[in-house]
């Protein structure tokens, strides 16, 4: 799970809800004399609450074919690894599109916060970037910063976080005649949800156009361009180490089809003649980077995304 790989997780302070500060604004500065008096101020900032959402699914085996296995393990692990696939894709797709208002049961992501093109008011909407598409195959990309006073995975106390897998041995199963048979289950389970108490940390590019940018049309690195400063990135390179700002880990996600496309880009020099991405090796693996951050490639980002207005 890529997300969860990057992410900070804060434990939620109200049960399965937290109750945070979202800032909103900066304190007032004054100048003064020496021995002055000078009015105190503080951040402008606004209590919102942020709810988690509990995700299951539930693996069973018959116990007749695992019987006649050569490796038990192996075969329950093969039925078991669909499952944790199933439920990172899932996590990932309610981190950047969850609704409550759509599904009560689960969590708001942070499309339900970057949700609209720039207006004159000073809110979320001033981080998203238009791709200036206009038909019905639609996706973004986001520019994260993960960090306690930026952007958090959330989970109740006492839970931990991440996927849990439970076996709960052989069990009795039957279905609608009556028939009964004795199966081995495994239950997966997951509780998250994700707090924003900075919106200026994040940004996102909306409305790209996936046909357009396939085809080059949409120059995909002049976007991420707009969206790195938009994020209020570090603008000297001795600022930046591990891709870390002010304590928050800085990651580019988008799916696989743009990936592929910005790949294509980049090595485009009629496009880009010195703007490109570079690969490097951490912890032995390889990973690609823009302008210091790592992307990461995630299918929770659909292609089919309402376009923004």
């Amino acid at each position: 799970n890529v997300v969860m790989r990057d992410a900070s997780f804060i434990v939620c302070n109200k049960g399965t809800e937290h109750e945070g500060l979202v800032r909103v604004g900066l304190p007032e500065v004054a100048w003064s004399t020496i021995g002055g008096y000078t009015t105190p101020s503080k951040s402008a900032t606004r209590s919102q609450k942020f709810v988690t959402g509990f995700a299951r699914s539930i693996s069973q085996i018959p116990q007749d074919l695992l019987d006649l296995a050569d490796n038990e393990a192996a075969l329950r692990l093969s039925a078991a690894n669909p499952h944790l696939e199933s439920m990172a894709q899932e996590f990932e797709f309610m981190f950047f599109n969850g609704n409550t208002g759509d599904n009560p049961k689960g969590f708001d992501g942070l499309a339900a916060y970057y949700n609209a093109l720039p207006v004159a008011t000073n809110n979320a909407s001033n981080q998203v970037v238009s791709g200036a598409a206009a038909g019905s195959d639609n996706t973004s990309i986001w520019l994260v910063r993960h960090g306690e006073q930026q952007t958090s995975l959330l989970v109740p106390k006492g839970i931990p976080m991440g996927i849990q897998r439970e076996d709960h041995g052989q069990q009795r199963d039957t279905d609608g005649a009556g028939g009964i048979r004795f199966v081995q289950e495994e239950e997966f389970k997951l509780h998250a949800g994700v707090s924003v108490a900075d919106w200026r940390a994040n940004s996102r590019i909306a409305n790209i156009d996936v046909s357009k940018a396939l085809d080059g049309t949409t120059d995909l690195l002049d976007l991420m361009v707009t969206a790195y400063h938009r994020a209020r990135m570090p603008k000297h390179n001795y600022e930046v180490e591990n891709s870390a700002f002010l304590g928050a880990k800085a990651c580019w996600y988008m799916n696989s089809t743009i990936f592929e496309a910005l790949d294509k880009q980049s090595r485009n020099a009629t496009l880009h003649p010195s703007l490109s991405l570079s690969v490097k090796e951490i912890q032995g693996e390889e990973v690609t980077m823009f302008r210091g951050l790592p992307i990461r490639v995630t299918d929770g980002i659909t292609n089919t995304e309402t376009l923004l207005s």
